[in-house]
């Protein structure tokens, strides 16, 4: 239904990328190192739902879950782990890469190698 009313672009995806605070020791190099974590997202925006895809693996892999802070906007879970208030956040990589340019030596990253 969707496509009668927009253009798609069967090309383009976006990946998702793990947003830390620079200079943590959380180590995180996979998505299993988000086990156990508290992962800031966008109430409601895909990136929850990938949160939730994650915690449906680890529970059927007997691994600790993700807890799931869901803020407003994705600025507040930016905001979230630059202050500690989450240990890191999935975004996406275009969004990752902008916040990573604003605030440089703040962030970094690790790509999920996820699309949607």
């Amino acid at each position: 239904e969707r496509e009668e009313q927009v253009d798609f672009v069967k090309y383009m995806y976006i990946g998702d990328t793990i947003l830390v605070r620079a200079g943590n020791d959380l180590n995180i190099q996979s998505t299993d190192d988000l086990s156990g974590k508290t992962v800031a997202v966008t109430a409601g925006a895909v990136e929850e739902l990938t949160c939730e895809a994650f915690n449906e693996d680890f529970e059927s892999r007997g691994m600790d879950p993700i807890t799931i802070l869901q803020l407003p906007t994705s600025n507040d879970a930016v905001v979230a782990v630059q202050n500690a208030q989450a240990d890191c956040m999935v975004y996406s990589a275009a969004s990752a890469a902008y916040a990573m340019s604003q605030q440089p030596g703040v962030y970094s990253h690790w790509y999920c190698n996820k699309k949607r």
